[in-house]
């Protein structure tokens, strides 16, 4: 589905969730930068990541901290070697 905010759509919740980790794990975000958290759309009804607001419980666990930092090393290293 497409809206009028021009931003990528998530169906649930948990997709977007999952494109808000992804999105930290593929692009190595800094601190205060790249999206922080989901929001419902009131024009589409489908989710957007935002870099507004609080940030999500996803990103500040401990768990799914270390997470992201394995798969960003992970990543860094199959670009290493594809090149």
């Amino acid at each position: 589905m497409d809206c009028i905010s021009k931003k990528r759509c998530y169906d649930t919740p948990e997709q977007a969730e999952d494109a808000l980790l992804g999105s930290h794990i593929r692009y190595n975000h800094s601190k205060n930068s790249g999206p922080i958290n989901y929001y419902k759309c009131e024009h589409c009804g489908c989710y957007h990541l935002t870099s507004q607001g609080e940030t999500n419980s996803a990103l500040t666990s401990k768990n799914n901290k270390s997470k992201i930092k394995l798969a960003q090393e992970a990543s860094y290293w199959e670009d290493k070697f594809r090149r």
